[in-house]
Protein backbone atom coordinates (compact mmCIF):
# COMPACT_ATOMS: atom_id res chain seq x y z
CA UNK A 1 0.00 0.00 0.00
CA UNK A 2 2.54 2.41 0.80
CA UNK A 3 4.51 1.43 -1.97
CA UNK A 4 1.99 2.11 -4.08
CA UNK A 5 1.10 5.66 -2.87
CA UNK A 6 4.76 6.29 -3.37
CA UNK A 7 5.03 5.40 -6.70
CA UNK A 8 1.61 7.61 -7.75
CA UNK A 9 3.29 10.40 -6.41
CA UNK A 10 6.30 9.78 -7.89
CA UNK A 11 4.40 9.54 -11.35
CA UNK A 12 1.81 12.31 -10.49
CA UNK A 13 5.36 14.43 -10.16
CA UNK A 14 6.61 13.48 -13.37
CA UNK A 15 3.15 14.02 -15.63
CA UNK A 16 2.87 17.70 -13.73
CA UNK A 17 6.97 17.90 -14.53
CA UNK A 18 6.51 16.99 -18.01
CA UNK A 19 3.78 19.60 -18.81
CA UNK A 20 5.76 22.26 -17.34
CA UNK A 21 9.01 24.50 -18.72
CA UNK A 22 12.66 23.82 -17.83
CA UNK A 23 12.90 26.27 -15.12
CA UNK A 24 8.85 24.99 -13.38
CA UNK A 25 10.61 21.74 -13.59
CA UNK A 26 13.51 22.89 -11.63
CA UNK A 27 11.47 24.81 -9.17
CA UNK A 28 9.46 21.92 -8.76
CA UNK A 29 12.72 19.59 -8.47
CA UNK A 30 14.02 21.83 -5.77
CA UNK A 31 10.95 22.02 -3.98
CA UNK A 32 10.13 18.30 -3.81
CA UNK A 33 13.65 17.81 -2.41
CA UNK A 34 13.06 20.69 -0.24
CA UNK A 35 10.23 18.79 1.51
CA UNK A 36 11.61 15.25 1.06
CA UNK A 37 14.30 17.06 3.25
CA UNK A 38 12.09 18.47 5.84
CA UNK A 39 9.93 15.26 6.28
CA UNK A 40 13.11 13.40 6.91
CA UNK A 41 14.60 16.25 8.90
CA UNK A 42 11.22 16.06 11.05
CA UNK A 43 10.98 12.35 11.14
CA UNK A 44 14.54 12.15 12.88
CA UNK A 45 13.53 14.44 14.85
CA UNK A 46 10.56 12.41 16.12
CA UNK A 47 12.30 9.16 15.94
CA UNK A 48 14.82 10.80 18.83
CA UNK A 49 12.59 12.46 20.72
CA UNK A 50 12.93 11.63 24.64
CA UNK A 51 9.28 12.38 25.03
CA UNK A 52 8.83 9.92 21.96
CA UNK A 53 11.20 7.24 23.68
CA UNK A 54 9.31 7.60 27.10
CA UNK A 55 5.90 7.10 25.16
CA UNK A 56 7.18 4.07 23.45
CA UNK A 57 8.80 2.93 27.08
CA UNK A 58 5.26 3.10 28.53
CA UNK A 59 3.56 1.36 25.70
CA UNK A 60 5.94 -1.59 25.55
CA UNK A 61 5.39 -1.66 29.91
CA UNK A 62 1.69 -1.30 29.37
CA UNK A 63 1.67 -4.24 27.14
CA UNK A 64 3.54 -6.46 29.25
CA UNK A 65 1.24 -5.81 32.00
CA UNK A 66 -1.57 -6.17 29.73
CA UNK A 67 -0.02 -9.65 28.82
CA UNK A 68 0.26 -10.87 32.20
CA UNK A 69 -2.98 -9.84 33.81
CA UNK A 70 -4.51 -11.81 30.72
CA UNK A 71 -1.93 -14.26 31.79
CA UNK A 72 -3.42 -14.28 35.61
CA UNK A 73 -7.31 -14.30 34.29
CA UNK A 74 -6.92 -17.34 32.07
CA UNK A 75 -4.86 -19.28 34.70
CA UNK A 76 -7.76 -18.28 37.37
CA UNK A 77 -10.42 -19.11 34.61
CA UNK A 78 -8.59 -22.62 33.96
CA UNK A 79 -8.59 -22.97 37.81
CA UNK A 80 -12.15 -22.13 38.24
CA UNK A 81 -13.46 -24.33 35.30
CA UNK A 82 -11.38 -27.53 36.61
CA UNK A 83 -12.89 -26.79 39.71
CA UNK A 84 -16.25 -26.67 38.63
CA UNK A 85 -15.42 -29.73 36.55
CA UNK A 86 -14.32 -31.58 40.11
CA UNK A 87 -17.67 -30.52 41.74
CA UNK A 88 -19.69 -32.03 38.42
CA UNK A 89 -17.85 -35.32 39.01
CA UNK A 90 -18.32 -35.72 42.74
CA UNK A 91 -21.94 -34.87 42.38
CA UNK A 92 -22.34 -36.97 39.61
CA UNK A 93 -20.31 -39.78 40.97
CA UNK A 94 -22.51 -39.29 44.42
CA UNK A 95 -25.79 -39.49 42.63
CA UNK A 96 -24.95 -42.66 40.68
CA UNK A 97 -24.22 -43.73 43.90
CA UNK A 98 -27.39 -43.13 45.34
CA UNK A 99 -28.98 -44.54 42.43
CA UNK A 100 -27.52 -47.47 42.77
CA UNK A 101 -28.55 -48.35 46.65
CA UNK A 102 -32.15 -47.24 45.77
CA UNK A 103 -32.03 -49.77 42.63
CA UNK A 104 -30.45 -52.50 45.46
CA UNK A 105 -33.12 -51.74 47.38
CA UNK A 106 -35.97 -51.92 45.16
CA UNK A 107 -34.54 -55.06 43.82
CA UNK A 108 -34.32 -56.49 47.49
CA UNK A 109 -37.55 -55.72 48.66
CA UNK A 110 -39.42 -56.89 45.15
Amino acid sequence: MRATSLALAVLAVAAAMSACSQSDRSDMSSDARDAAHSASTEAAKVASDADMKRTEADLKHLGHVAAQDVRKGAAEAKAATNSMVSDAQRAAHKAGERQDQNDQSSSSSS
